[in-house]
C-alpha cells in the first residue's frame, strides 16, 4: 500500500499500516473516492480490498542477475512469522469492509478478501501461508466472496485447495463452513515462473 517509509508519519512497517489511525483514514478516503467515482458502474464485478493480503510485508530473495524474478519462497513473511499479524489483517479487513457496506452504504458490488498460497489447516502446514490462524475475515457478514490466487502446475493441489476451502471453520463463531463463493481470481501454471 505504501512503498516508502515515513510517507505517513509513524508508518514504517506493514504492521503500522494496519493499525495507524492516519493510514486507515487515508485508505478509507481512497475507498470513498473509488466508490464515488466508479460505484455506479455495472461493469465492475467485485472489489478486492488488497490483492494477496497475506503477502503484505513479505520480503523476497530476488535474482541477483537483475531480471526481476523472485527466487523461491519469501525470506520473511509477517503472516507466517509474526503471531499478531493475521489478527491485525483480520481486524483491518473487517473494518474496511464494514466501512464500505455500512458507512458508505455501498452494496451494489461484491466485496472480496484475497489470499494466495496454500491455506493452512491443522492438517496442512505447508507453504508458510498462515491465512486461517487468527484471520477469519472471510466469515464476516460484510464479505461476499473469497478470491484466491494460485499458480500451480499440479491440478491435484488446486483441487485440494477447493476441497479444504469447504472444511474451514471460524474459531470465533463455531461456524463450520464458509457459505460464500470461492473465486480463483488469478490462476495459472507455474512453469513460466520457474523459467524466469
Amino acid at each position: 500500500p505504501y512503498c516508502y517509509p515515513n510517507e505517513i508519519p509513524g508508518v514504517i512497517s506493514p504492521k503500522d499500516f494496519l493499525t495507524n489511525p492516519t493510514a486507515k483514514a487515508l485508505y478509507k478516503q481512497r475507498l470513498r473516492y473509488i466508490f464515488a467515482r466508479w460505484g455506479y458502474s455495472p461493469n465492475i464485478y467485485l472489489l478486492e480490498l488488497m490483492s494477496e493480503v497475506n503477502n503484505l510485508g513479505s520480503q523476497t530473495d530476488w535474482d541477483a542477475a537483475g531480471n526481476g524474478c523472485a527466487r523461491g519462497a519469501p525470506i520473511y513473511s509477517p503472516s507466517a512469522q509474526d503471531p499478531d499479524f493475521p489478527r491485525l489483517l483480520n481486524d483491518w479487513q473487517r473494518e474496511m469492509c464494514a466501512y464500505i457496506k455500512h458507512t458508505l452504504q455501498h452494496r451494489d458490488h461484491l466485496l472480496a478478501v484475497n489470499y494466495t498460497g496454500i491455506p493452512n489447516l491443522s492438517t496442512n502446514q505447508t507453504d508458510n501461508c498462515n491465512i486461517l490462524l487468527g484471520d477469519s475475515s472471510y466469515f464476516s457478514k460484510d464479505v461476499d466472496v473469497w478470491t484466491y490466487n494460485r499458480y500451480e502446475g499440479d491440478v491435484f493441489r488446486i483441487a485440494k485447495v477447493v476441497r479444504d476451502y469447504y472444511r474451514f471453520s471460524d474459531p470465533n463463531t463455531a461456524q463450520v463452513y464458509i457459505d460464500k463463493p470461492l473465486v480463483f481470481s488469478e490462476m495459472g501454471n507455474s512453469f513460466e515462473m520457474q523459467q524466469c
